[in-house]
């Protein structure tokens, strides 16, 4: 009896695969060729057009610097929104003119010179220079070129104007401090 089971095993396997073997289907594919994908850029540059960097000597309680400008240029393929920080301050011997220089910054306004196109553009920022120290308190200057929440596009520049100055209220303790610092763009999407 265990041979006919044996048997009977190996005859259906053998149907089995005989059938598989034998059974035939139709088939198509069709393709899309050609795909592809590129990213954008997205990168800015600034033209040093004037007075930059700033380099004031003997500054005293109530002077105001010339105004300097910078073109921000988006040199990338991708539009952008771009913001102003300062970073890197190094102070001699302690820091206190840190704490009382200010900057003002215009976008560019209209006039037959540089120095008019500064006067009459419109205030982004005028406080502290500290108060903008590092990316977290960053201030967005797309605003002042493109209106509220647009971005720059590309190929697109807009100049960013800027001069410090001491109030004419600063103490004693800022004679003969000195101050650095880097004026920074970023830019993101």
């Amino acid at each position: 009896m265990k041979n006919i089971i044996k048997s009977l095993v190996v005859v259906v396997a053998v149907a089995a695969v005989a059938s598989i073997a034998t059974y035939a289907i139709f088939t198509s594919t069709a393709s899309v060729t050609g795909n592809s994908v590129a990213t954008g850029t997205l990168k800015i540059s600034i033209n040093k057009a004037g007075n930059k960097p700033v380099s004031i000597a003997n500054m005293k309680p109530g002077d105001t610097g010339a105004w300097g400008w910078m073109d921000v240029i988006n040199v990338g393929s991708l539009p952008a929104y771009y913001f102003f920080y300062v970073d890197n301050p190094v102070g001699t011997p302690d820091g206190n003119l840190w704490d009382v220089l200010k900057i003002e910054l215009r976008n560019s306004g209209s006039g037959a010179t540089d120095i008019d196109r500064c006067n009459n553009g419109n205030v982004m920022y005028d406080n502290l220079v500290k108060n903008l120290y590092g990316m977290a308190n960053k201030i967005n200057t797309t605003d002042f070129a493109y209106g509220s929440g647009s971005q720059m596009p590309a190929g697109w520049s807009q100049r960013i104007c800027q001069r410090v100055y001491l109030t004419s209220d600063v103490d004693n303790s800022v004679q003969g401090r000195t101050l650095t610092f880097d004026e920074v763009m970023y830019a993101t999407q």
